[in-house]
């Protein structure tokens, strides 16, 4: 372990705007004078990323989200067990979840970035309304992220 503080991207980059997390990634690290992070790309969260967060002291999750209102939100999230406890896909608070139950010790802090997303059809390009939310949410980690 390099970090303190280990990013996940979670999306699809052939699924339009459901890419944003897997930008998210891509851009960030072009800047890695942002903070001590080290990155992960992921379509989806499965059990085995317990092993992964087992490793840092802080977990942030960047994730498309086509029900906020606003570019962005940042959120601390807990874990809970919720209805993907039981899928092959985890939301972040599950992995907390599943973590701290299988692990039997408590999850490292974790944070959600939610950017807001508008097109999820298989094929398509990052519409630019969630470019523009993307870049928002990059300007905003980079001037905040020694405070998360």
């Amino acid at each position: 372990m390099s970090a303190s503080t280990l990013i996940i991207g979670i999306g699809n980059p052939a699924r339009g705007d459901d890419a944003l997390g897997y930008e998210f990634i891509k851009r960030i690290n072009k800047i890695k004078n942002t903070g001590n992070f080290d990155t992960l790309c992921e379509f989806q969260l499965q059990i085995e990323h317990c092993l992964d967060l087992a490793k840092y002291k802080k977990v942030l999750f960047v994730d498309a989200n086509a029900a906020i209102q606003e570019p962005f939100t940042f959120a601390k999230i807990t874990p809970v067990k919720n209805q993907s406890y039981t899928s092959h896909a985890l939301s972040p608070q599950a992995l907390l979840f599943v973590y701290e139950d299988s692990l039997q010790r408590k999850p490292p802090p974790g944070f959600l970035l939610a950017i807001r997303a508008y097109e999820f059809n298989l094929g398509q390009e990052l519409s630019t309304m969630a470019a523009n939310n993307l870049q928002l949410a990059i300007n905003w980690l980079t001037c905040n992220f020694k405070r998360i």
